[in-house]
């Protein structure tokens, strides 16, 4: 029940950030980007200080304590997934910004977004991560019909 739950919020969250306005739509991405490189600093956080709880005091409902890397998503597989998503946004705006404090900020970002992810372990989200890599510099930087 609870993952139901957890898949309808992503929905909701997907259709509410489809009904912005596109001229708005910035707002959703930097939200993305930095939230994903917040999330992948509370990781690295997290495993600095040797944590078992989530932000020092929640234990999951399972009641096993964490370990390693991981951060507010208490699977590793949900974080991977979510960092991935936020290094890609954040390459793309990288690509698109031609002022060199936003796209120093953005890859920033991204870079931390994407250790994130290989330090989850998630092998699907580092596969994932991967392939939108390799997507995201063949559309970029290979010639095209412009």
């Amino acid at each position: 029940m609870l993952a139901t739950i957890h898949q309808l919020a992503f929905f909701a969250t997907a259709w509410a950030a489809a009904q912005i306005p596109r001229g708005h739509r910035s707002v959703v991405e930097r939200a993305l980007i930095y939230g994903g490189a917040l999330v992948s600093v509370i990781g690295f956080a997290h495993l600095a200080l040797g944590s078992t709880r989530v932000f020092g005091f929640y234990v999951p409902a399972n009641g096993a304590p964490m370990h390693g890397y991981f951060s507010s998503f208490v699977n590793n597989n949900t974080l991977a997934s979510f960092l991935a998503m936020s290094t890609l946004v954040a390459l793309g705006r990288a690509s698109e910004s031609l002022d060199v404090g936003p796209r120093g900020r953005h890859l920033t970002a991204a870079a931390l977004s994407a250790a994130g992810v290989f330090f989850s372990a998630s092998r699907g989200g580092q596969i994932a991560l991967a392939a939108g890599v390799g997507a995201f510099a063949a559309l970029t930087f290979l010639p095209g019909d412009d």
